[in-house]
């Protein structure tokens, strides 16, 4: 599977400290990519070297093997929609408006005429984050949650071949942050490419095909979800003990307990509770 949008080797520093240490991930079509780690390890960072929002000290980004450097940005916007960390809204704008913007790379300019395309495009992007009867409501007047998803629809009505999204779940209550995952992961098998950031591990190892681990800006995991979620690497990482265990065949991963808490016994797999398969 080839990649769409890569970054290879890329090294960024910002204020005054290395933020990226030579960092490789391809995005590539029907896969949905995890970037998990610790606060400030360098995702955040990563998705915005990824959309051309920053630009590495070394190494490259590429979309379709061509430099995004060399890229228009209208070209780049055309196809890689950012979907940033704790987006806001400060204009009373309705709803159909905010989500409407995300056809700003497709347009010529926005005294042209509405192609059905466009309107097309909108109504999809409502309804597959489920904020349809929010269409008519002024943005400011929304609920975090309800904020959040109608960022979300506005990305994905540019249609983009690659979405980079920073915490979409984040604020969201627990039907929506399945429903949002569901999505992403729809739209990864559908053919996009897309990379997203996250925080909560049983989300990131059931609907991840792949996790990338960042620890002080390098990459020290890449692989499938059981590969990267070990005991030994969250120790490491995150200072965290966590249980391991599968409901109806997934994936769950529990923060347990601080590494600093334990006792010599904990440290030797001691007074751990056994997680057993669980069935519903």
């Amino acid at each position: 599977m080839s990649a769409i949008l890569s970054a290879d080797g890329v090294t960024v520093h910002l204020g005054g400290r290395r933020a990226l240490d030579r960092v490789d991930l391809d995005v590539g079509p029907g896969g949905l990519v995890g970037l998990i780690g610790p606060n400030g390890a360098g995702k955040t960072t990563l998705l915005r070297t990824l959309a051309g929002l920053l630009r590495p000290e070394a190494g490259a980004v590429t979309l379709d093997g061509t430099p995004v450097r060399r890229l228009r940005p209208a070209h780049v916007a055309a196809r890689v929609a950012y979907l940033p960390q704790g987006g806001g809204s400060a204009w009373p704008l309705p709803v159909r408006e905010v989500v409407a913007l995300g056809r700003a790379p497709h347009r010529r300019g926005w005294t042209t005429a509405w192609t059905a395309a466009d309107r097309a495009a909108v109504d999809s992007a409502l309804a597959a984050t489920g904020t349809q009867h929010l269409a008519d409501r002024q943005v400011t007047t929304l609920s975090g949650g309800e904020r959040a998803r109608v960022l979300l629809a506005r990305a994905l009505a540019g249609e983009p071949d690659v979405l980079l999204a920073d915490e979409p779940v984040s604020g969201l209550d627990p039907y929506h942050r399945l429903e949002v995952m569901t999505h992403l992961q729809t739209l990864a098998g559908a053919g996009h490419g897309v990379a997203v950031v996250l925080h909560d591990l049983t989300l990131a190892g059931r609907f991840c095909d792949r996790l990338v681990l960042l620890d002080g800006g390098r990459a020290v995991a890449d692989g499938p979800p059981g590969a990267v979620l070990t005991r030994r690497r969250l120790a490491g990482v995150y200072g965290v003990r966590a249980l391991h265990g599968r409901v109806a065949g997934e994936p769950v991963v529990v923060p347990w307990a601080r590494c600093a808490d334990e006792t010599p016994a904990a440290d030797r797999g001691e007074g751990w509770p056994a997680w057993a398969e669980v069935a519903e």
